[in-house]
């Protein structure tokens, strides 16, 4: 976090509570987002990204050789 807020000055604050698919679909349906990352597990992964709940990754900020994609269900990947 530290990096990324000293590049960009913008305050990064973690929210270390854990977030279930319930609250995840009350924030999407509520348009009240207040998380850019969840941990689920890999069957609400796959139900969460059926239901249009989750965001495809934005491969021109994140390269993909970067990113940790390998527990991802290929199901699951929106590239």
């Amino acid at each position: 976090m530290k990096p990324f807020q000293a590049e960009t000055g913008i305050k990064v604050t973690p929210i270390t509570d854990q977030i279930n698919f319930a609250q995840l679909e009350l924030m999407v349906k509520t348009n009240s987002v207040t998380a850019d990352v969840v941990l689920l597990s890999q069957g609400s992964t796959i139900v969460a990204g059926e239901q249009g709940f989750l965001e495809p990754i934005d491969y021109s900020i994140f390269r993909k050789d970067k990113l940790e994609v390998s527990s991802i269900s290929s199901s699951t990947r929106t590239e």
